[in-house]
């Protein structure tokens, strides 16, 4: 008989042919050979378990019974827990002394950091540190001076001469003997009061405080004026231009006293005044006169600065056509205007004021506003008068009012001349009053208008 080999399942040759389960498999049993069923040999992969530890039926493990198990109680555990100790104070993250196990949050972090930081030596140093500072160059570069910037007061530097320190004039070494401020000499042979310069250029403030005095004015051009140039070089004696302005129109007959504004300025190039009130302006495109400069006597031009009011020109005073001539009720301009003149339209003259009924005279003689003599339109009131008038010395003279006389065919339509008009004509062919006239006749009659016909009479 062959002998047995012992072999675990594990290491058996796969079957050439699948097992029906019915096969059996020699198995060593206490030292006796047993044929077991391949059927119960697959059993006992899902049979359930007898025994535990020696224990059958339901059995409860302790941690004793798996062998190294921890339990929860294990000390060994304690320092891979979620910490449990207190959150260090601001204080204590800060102080950073305490020797005690805490939590130290983020925040109490930086707060540590930042505290230290605060008390470093280092944060001193480098505070110390100017802003855009470089590094450090060699001793050659950091004491040469011409590499130094800023200032430094005089007073702090030795070897420095006196007036570098005063800063007087009369420390000065070598200075010029011909001009000095403290004892005026003489300059260019005439005294430092009265000094004579052949050109003066000042690119700050002139202030010359100087009182006037008799035949002596703080301020006097004595040269004479240039004349005979072009335009352009013909300059005024005294002239104010601003720098980039060119002036090219100054009257080669010379000129005392010139001003030259660009062309985009609008204000005023000479403004007199008397204690702060205007009373004599001239403007780009104005001459006013009076208190507060009110009175425009003429303007013109596109200055839309202020409004052209009046001209004078080509042998005439002229205003705009809406303006108008006006007079105050006082002796001061500017009170109310009670009296005016206007253009109503081409040819026409107008003395209206708003509601205010008009009156005008023509006098024959006047002395006085007792004694006079005079012809009046008034319509003041509801009516309209014309006729001559007379007071004190004066005489009432009598008005005549003459028609001129044509023919019944030179009348005018009557309805154009309106109701009451009157005219003369020399060929009536009757007279007979209120009548309508005809022409063509040899009579001589005054004739009125109805607003229809003119009839006699």
């Amino acid at each position: 008989m062959a002998t047995l080999v012992p072999v675990t399942i594990s290491n058996l040759d796969p079957a050439g042919t699948p097992l029906t389960g019915t096969e059996r498999v020699p198995m060593d049993q206490g030292g006796v050979t047993v044929r077991a069923p391949v059927s119960a040999i697959a059993a006992l992969a899902t049979a359930p378990v007898q025994s535990v530890a020696g224990r059958t039926g339901a059995v409860t493990l302790a941690i004793a019974d798996v062998s190294g198990a921890v339990s929860s109680s294990d000390s060994r555990l304690s320092d891979s827990r979620e910490w449990s100790a207190a959150t260090a104070t601001q204080a204590e993250a800060e102080a950073g002394t305490g020797t005690s196990r805490l939590a130290f949050t983020p925040q109490r972090v930086f707060q540590g950091i930042a505290a230290w930081w605060a008390a470093s030596p280092a944060k001193t140093k480098l505070d110390g540190v100017a802003s855009g500072a470089t590094a450090n160059s060699s001793d050659a570069t950091l004491l040469a001076r011409v590499n130094h910037t800023g200032t430094q007061t005089a007073s702090t530097i030795t070897g420095l001469a006196t007036v570098a320190t005063t800063g007087a004039y009369a420390d000065l070494s070598g200075r010029p003997t011909a001009f000095d401020p403290a004892s005026p000499g003489a300059i260019g042979g005439t005294s430092a009061a009265a000094a004579t310069f052949t050109s003066l250029t000042a690119t700050g403030r002139v202030i010359k405080s100087v009182n006037g005095a008799a035949s002596a004015p703080p301020v006097s051009l004595t040269g004479t004026w240039f004349t005979g140039g072009t335009s352009t070089t013909t300059k005024p004696l005294f002239l104010v231009e601003p720098d980039g302005t060119t002036s090219a129109a100054w009257s080669t007959a010379g000129t005392g006293i010139g001003v030259n504004a660009s062309s985009s300025f609008i204000g005023n190039l000479l403004d007199l005044q008397v204690n702060g009130v205007s009373y004599l302006v001239i403007g780009k495109n104005k001459i006013a006169i009076g208190r507060n400069a009110n009175y425009i006597l003429f303007a013109g031009g596109t200055d839309t600065s202020e409004t052209p009011t009046g001209a004078c020109g080509n042998g005439a005073f002229r205003i705009s056509y809406n303006g108008y001539y006006a007079w105050s009720s006082g002796a001061d301009p500017s009170g109310t205007l009670d009296l005016r003149l206007y253009r109503d339209s081409a040819n026409t003259l107008a003395q209206r004021n708003g509601t205010s009924g008009q009156v005008s005279r023509t006098y024959r003689t006047y002395a006085d506003a007792s004694n006079y003599e005079r012809v009046g339109l008034d319509v003041s009131s509801n009516t309209f008068t014309f006729g001559p008038q007379a007071a004190g010395t004066g005489t009432l003279r009598p008005l005549y009012i003459s028609t001129g006389s044509i023919t019944v065919a030179s009348l005018a339509s009557a309805a154009t001349v309106g109701a009451g008009s009157r005219a003369f004509v020399t060929d009536a062919t009757a007279t007979t009053f209120l009548s309508t006239v005809t022409g063509g006749g040899s009579n001589k009659v005054p004739v009125v208008s109805d607003g229809t016909n003119w009839l006699i009479g």
